[in-house]
């Protein structure tokens, strides 16, 4: 910190004070950063494309699949689609979302 000796002027005296007071918020969550490429390979590894096709083309069954949330909520509870319930983490499952969005890559 700076003190207003330091500072060689009295005038910053005021905010050397303001800034002796402040304390340091924690850090922010990183931020999940989507990658298409990423997606398509976990989508091949895990053989997504025996039901839903390769690229995927059954719209009925992915309708809204380009959504984390939705491929979390349909493997959390959806016949054998069940197995991969825990399975991914928030990145995996942002990276398929980014490939069923643009499944030509």
């Amino acid at each position: 910190s700076v003190t207003a000796n330091q500072a060689g002027d009295a005038s910053f005296a005021p905010a050397a004070e303001v800034l002796r007071t402040l304390t340091v918020a924690a850090a922010l969550p990183p931020v999940v950063v989507a990658s298409a490429a990423a997606g398509k390979l976990l989508y091949a590894a895990n053989s997504c494309g025996s039901c839903h096709g390769t690229p995927p083309s059954s719209l009925k069954v992915l309708n809204g699949a380009n959504s984390p949330i939705t491929i979390s909520s349909a493997i959390s509870g959806v016949g054998s689609m069940s197995s991969y319930s825990g399975k991914f983490s928030a990145q995996n499952l942002t990276d398929m979302a980014a490939y069923l969005a643009t499944p030509t890559i």
